[in-house]
């Protein structure tokens, strides 16, 4: 048994120190749990009771909960002080337990509000008088000022907590706001908005995904080393149940849910605590903002309201970005369709157009796997010409063949002659997998039709279900309208530029036959011909030539538009002077004065040389027959940034003004020619046209009648065209 203070006057003296130390206690110390501590102690140093303990019930709960002990081990607990002090904690007066050990419970109350209870527990007590049970519970209504100090104290924190913390994310959203003006960049966006939640809501990883039908692709994260992750919700039933929330969901140990455990994305294995936040636009969900710690329990529902704050934001910015991406995407898909028109228009070899425009669909608008498929009606069977994965040397080893009458998706939408959408591949019941594309899960076919029926189909797959939306309907199906009406008009000018191949054959060997014996003619080989027989087989002889050399153009003519030659580096000076040495004898015997101006150094251009000698020839040509004995022509050549430019200038017949913009056309010839009688076949400076055409370069002309002519060059020096023939 301890002993207190021996004497009254000693106790009187040793309760005011008590009370005393408790209100300076109670006005520096601010803590609550301190605070009690020390009060506990306070009774125990000064008047060596056992044991103590403080009881305070719970503002939520209304149950009543241990605070504080103090004294001797072991110290008090619940089941033994609940049954002896109830009516301390109740009626709010003192309650004396006298089995055993003496035990007091003086309760602690503001007004008549019971907040708890003072408990002593010492043998003193067993003789305590009034005076004591007035000390006690003086000193506990001094503890209840403490108490509602510290929680004053505590709420003002809170208070000023809350405060900062609301500016904290008033600053961070009106950053986020920020980024909505300033940015329209979705990847930057979506960078942002993590850096921004880091800072209001700690953690260890987050996502971003975006939905597109119903697959999530990871579009952003931080922690995670994630690339093209895609999750089809079809057949991940936690994701798909994440979509079906319009507010955010907290899980304090994510590895406890079923679904989680049997669909997790592999980057998420140790993810304990999980936040996941519908994006949502409009009452649209749009996507997921996810964030993950290892730690459970990590997150709590502040976390879970500041997430949803943010994720309201974060959806319009997203929502503003994609709608701003769209936009850019809808004019670069008007580009390349533009440009793929322009192609269909000038590609005439049927193969190198459709690997031209596969790659275009792939590279440029991003479609995962492209393929064309050509429509044979002698077979009744769909032939693969052309993929966006398969080099075009192993087609035709591969035989990939459709018979028209095939229940596939390529070949149903054929025979319908409409687009056909599969968003699940496997809800098809005629798919089977093309070559090397087993992972495809989603197809699209749009056939190619013109008004003559059939041409192909132009098919488009994805590795995603859900993958294409209507507008890539709309938009492939009229790459598919421009390929077929090209393929068509492919066609017949192949059957065309075969029958003047083939005309052109039929008619060489007769006039080579008759041109043959018209030289022996006048060459006197078969005896001595008459003067006016003479004249008249010489006007022959002289039409005779003219047609050779009108068959001859016609095929080059064709030839020129429906082949793309060889390209290379092209010495123009060589070209040049190799065109004027072969001029020169013909200059001479007419009399005319033939010089060439070139400077120091002339670059090679990028193009073909039979070519491009084939329109100095005609140039030098025309410049020869037009420029009466005794003028000049002069070959000038320059430089200019990128450009190679060469002029063929004669001070011949000149030409009308009237026919300067009619000269290039195909038969085309002067009133000068006709009047002078300058033979020619009207189709070399057409020539001319469409070689400076294939070198993506330009002509022009100026010409005064009756002072001269010249024919200007332009030329790239850097490579702008680089097909093949494909002959």
């Amino acid at each position: 048994m301890r002993t207190p203070p021996h004497s009254p006057k000693e106790n009187i003296h040793a309760e005011f120190t008590a009370l005393q130390t408790l209100a300076r206690i109670n006005a520096t110390v601010l803590d609550r749990d301190d605070m009690l501590a020390e009060a506990l102690n306070i009774l125990v140093d000064t008047f060596h009771y056992r044991r103590l303990a403080i009881i305070l019930i719970d503002d939520q709960t209304a149950r009543p909960e241990l605070a504080a002990t103090a004294g001797d081990p072991p110290p008090l607990t619940m089941d033994e002080l609940l049954p002896a002090i109830d009516d301390a904690l109740s009626a709010a007066t003192v309650q004396i337990s006298t089995e055993q050990t003496p035990l007091w419970g003086i309760p602690l109350a503001i007004g008549q509000l019971p907040i708890g209870a003072l408990v002593v527990q010492d043998d003193s007590l067993a003789a305590a008088t009034a005076h004591t049970a007035d000390f006690l519970t003086t000193y506990a209504s001094q503890i209840t000022v403490g108490i509602t100090a510290a929680n004053l104290y505590q709420k003002t924190r809170e208070q000023q907590q809350q405060a900062l913390t609301r500016r904290q994310i008033a600053d961070h959203l009106q950053q986020l706001a920020t980024i909505i003006n300033a940015t329209l960049d979705l990847d930057d966006v979506l960078k942002l908005i993590l850096e921004r939640i880091q800072n209001v809501v700690p953690y260890q990883y987050a996502t971003i995904m975006l939905l597109r039908g119903q697959t999530l692709s990871v579009r952003a994260a931080d922690g995670f080393q994630i690339k093209n992750l895609s999750i089809n919700t079809t057949e991940n039933i936690f994701y798909q149940q994440a979509l079906l929330q319009q507010y955010p969901t907290i899980f304090h140990d994510i590895t406890e849910n079923t679904f989680w455990n049997m669909s997790h994305p592999n980057f998420a294995a140790n993810t304990k605590a999980w936040i996941v936040a519908p994006l949502v636009f409009r009452k649209r969900i749009i996507g997921l903002l996810t964030l993950h710690h290892t730690e459970a329990g990590y997150f709590d529902d502040a976390d879970l309201n500041l997430v949803h704050t943010f994720a309201n934001q974060a959806a319009i910015a997203i929502e503003n970005a994609r709608l701003y991406h769209l936009e850019q995407q809808k004019v670069k898909q008007f580009h390349t369709v533009a440009k793929i028109g322009r192609q269909a228009a000038e590609i005439h070899d049927i193969q190198l157009l459709l690997e031209t425009i596969i790659r275009r669909l792939h590279n440029d608008l991003g479609y995962e796997f492209v393929s064309v498929f050509l429509f044979e009606p002698e077979h009744d069977m769909l032939s693969l010409q052309a993929a966006s994965d398969i080099p075009a040397e192993k087609i035709p080893t591969i035989q990939h063949n459709l018979p028209l009458t095939d229940e596939g998706v390529i070949s149903t939408a054929a025979r319908s002659q409409a687009p056909l959408l599969v968003n699940d591949i496997s809800a098809f019941p005629g798919y089977f997998p093309g070559p090397g594309r087993d992972a495809v899960q989603s197809e699209a076919a749009l056939p190619m039709v013109t008004h003559n029926g059939l041409v192909g189909v132009l098919d488009l797959q994805s590795s995603l279900p859900h993958y294409f939306e209507p507008d890539d309907i709309t938009l492939v199906q009229t790459v598919a309208d421009q390929l077929a009406i090209a393929i068509e008009t492919a066609n017949l000018q192949r059957q065309y530029t075969e029958f003047i191949q083939n005309v052109s054959h039929e008619l060489r060997n007769p006039l080579t036959f008759l041109r043959g014996y018209l030289d022996l003619i006048l060459e006197d080989g078969l005896g001595t011909v008459p003067p006016k027989i003479r004249e008249s087989l010489t006007i022959v002889s002289r039409r005779t030539e003219t047609m050779q050399k009108l068959v001859d153009n016609l095929v080059t003519y064709q030839t020129l538009k429906v082949t793309s030659p060889e390209f290379s580096a092209v010495d123009l000076r060589t070209l040049i002077d190799t065109t004027v040495t072969s001029a020169r004898p013909t200059a001479s015997k007419k009399g005319i004065t033939l010089s060439v101006e070139l400077p120091p150094t002339l670059p090679p251009v990028f193009g073909n040389a039979d070519q491009l000698r084939q329109v100095l020839d005609n140039l030098l040509s025309n410049a020869l027959k037009f420029t009466p004995k005794g003028g000049s022509i002069t070959i000038h050549a320059e430089t200019g940034g990128n450009l190679v430019q060469f002029a063929v200038a004669d001070t011949g017949l000149g030409i009308p003004a009237a026919s300067l913009d009619k000269i290039f056309r195909r038969f085309y010839r002067s009133k000068v020619s006709a009047r002078e009688q300058i033979p020619g076949t009207g189709l070399g400076l057409t020539i001319v046209k469409q070689i400076i055409d294939n070198h993506h370069g330009t002509i022009s002309v100026s010409s005064t009648e009756g002072k001269g002519t010249t024919f200007t060059v332009t030329l790239p020096i850097t490579r702008t065209n680089t097909r093949k023939s494909k002959h």
